[in-house]
């Protein structure tokens, strides 16, 4: 399972269009990926060609990212982008290109579940500085916007990771949704809720240089677990990768998968079990020996 954090705070220009009025790109990284950012698509003539870029620039240097993300909410009262748009990932360090690699160089969006449209990416641990996401006019050959008009996007993601082999037992449970009341003559009455998804993952047992460092490979996991804790937003994917012993994880736990290429990344399972939202309840960790035992991760998404 990759754990994404540290999502670092910076500043958004577009390039091809703008954001609309009383939209600056702050409801981009804010981790309600509902909170819409309202943008306005380039003028003139409309070709797959014609693109969008939004780049981020983080304030407090580089970052050494393992993935990143674009989710779409899924209401609006204005364009939402559907499933099938080109979207590119790359980076930047000092000014100058540095590719992401991993499954980011061209990928389409993809329907969550829920209604909702995302793209997730998973790539290599790299420094960078700069987070580039380009928008084509682009959906599966076709143009989808037409010039000058609107569109909502919810929220991106770029943060570092860590990888640890999870237990078969993972759960996912669908929280919320529709509340059933009555009214005064008992008459159903139902209130709509947004739901939200419940992940409940198991780590397999760490031993010490995993658990609590030093680990060369990624952070140790009571780092990781302080920044779970603590963070407004982080990222949960249970499962990205098409091989490995273990529900398609890692086969060496406390480190990276030697490969992560588009061959070896499964695009349906990093897409439709990527979680953005916090944890739910309190990590703990119980020392046995060498051995270091966690508690459950039970962590809700903040659902688009």
């Amino acid at each position: 399972m990759l754990i994404s954090y540290d999502r670092p705070p910076g500043t958004w220009a577009v390039t091809g269009g703008a954001f609309a009025s009383g939209f600056d790109g702050s409801g981009l990284t804010n981790g309600r990926p509902a909170d819409s950012s309202r943008m306005v698509w380039p003028s003139g003539a409309q070709t797959t060609s014609v693109t969008q870029v939004l780049t981020f620039t983080f304030i407090g240097g580089a970052i050494s990212a393992r993935c990143a993300c674009l989710i779409i909410p899924a209401n609006s009262t204005t364009n939402l982008m559907p499933a099938g748009v080109k979207v590119t990932f790359s980076g930047k360090l000092s000014g100058s290109a540095v590719p992401l690699n991993g499954n980011a160089t061209t990928q389409r969006t993809v329907a969550l579940g829920n209604g909702a449209v995302a793209i997730w990416v998973v790539f290599p641990a790299v420094s960078i500085d700069t987070l580039v996401v380009t928008i084509y006019n682009d959906k599966n050959g076709s143009t989808w916007i037409s010039a000058s008009d609107t569109h909502d996007l919810g929220e991106v993601w770029v943060g570092k990771g860590a990888d640890f082999n999870v237990a078969n037992n993972v759960d996912v449970q669908l929280m919320g949704g529709t509340k059933e009341r009555r009214s005064h003559n008992n008459q159903a009455w139902a209130l709509q809720v947004q739901p939200y998804r419940q992940l409940t993952a198991n780590l397999v047992p760490m031993t010490e240089a995993i658990a609590i460092g030093p680990n060369s490979a990624q952070d140790d996991y009571e780092t990781v677990m302080n920044k779970l804790s603590t963070a407004k937003a982080c990222v949960l994917i249970p499962s990205y990768l098409s091989r490995g012993p273990v529900n398609g994880n890692s086969a060496t736990n406390g480190a990276p998968p030697p490969v992560i290429n588009s061959t070896t990344i499964n695009e349906q399972r990093l897409n439709r079990t990527a979680v953005l939202g916090v944890v739910n309840q309190p990590i703990r960790m119980t020392v046995n020996g060498d051995q270091y035992y966690t508690s459950p991760i039970v962590f809700g998404e903040s659902p688009p």
